[in-house]
């Protein structure tokens, strides 16, 4: 595929909506399950062991908010590395790539931010929402690599960077709350009877 090609697809507007709306999705599904789910745990009448209930609930509560929370966290980093990748594509317009040069004041966090800001300003001027300029077709591309940074870094830290974190996160930190399953607790000191008298 050329580099035309690349460029083409991902400053395709409809790209960018799939993009941002699955990106979306996966929020949105994460933070029902981090409700959902330790709900159905708790008011599930198989077993009548509420300690044992409390337990696994707090838990999927805590990994499902640790995910959310920390994928949250990572995915500018993945929106400027894709602006990034989709800089190779827009430095040929002279415009754009004085925009390029003057977000890259901004750091990490807010270069994406500061670019779809611009990006805003432009697609104004879109004709039946479609860039006309070549200025406007490669801030079209900057935004589709935008938003495909953020579809990419959710699914990524959803799935292979968060778990791994959470898990080793929610153990000590039910511990701080003072939940436990029965097997964790202390057991109680037995009185012992005196056999010889």
């Amino acid at each position: 595929m050329s580099i035309e090609a690349i460029g083409n697809v991902i400053g395709n507007k409809s790209f960018a909506k799939v993009a941002a709306g699955t990106a979306g999705t996966v929020y949105v599904m994460t933070a029902i399950k981090a409700l959902g789910r330790p709900y159905f745990i708790y008011t599930d009448k198989t077993t009548n062991d509420k300690k044992t209930k409390q337990y696994a609930a707090t838990s999927e509560f805590l990994y499902q908010l640790l995910c959310l929370g920390l994928t949250i966290a990572m995915v500018p980093f993945f929106k400027t590395a894709g602006l990034k990748i989709a800089s190779k594509y827009m430095k040929n317009n002279k415009e754009t790539d004085a925009i390029l040069k003057e977000i890259s004041k901004n750091n990490i966090f807010s270069r994406a931010n500061a670019f779809r800001a611009k990006y805003k300003e432009v697609e104004k001027g879109f004709k039946d929402n479609m860039p006309q300029t070549e200025h406007q077709k490669t801030m079209a591309i900057g935004n589709g690599g935008i938003e495909a940074g953020s579809f990419v870094g959710s699914i990524i830290g959803l799935t292979l960077i968060a778990p791994p974190i959470s898990h080793k996160i929610i153990a000590p930190t039910l511990h701080l709350l003072g939940i436990h399953t029965k097997s964790e607790q202390t057991p109680k000191e037995t009185t012992k009877v005196d056999t010889k008298a």
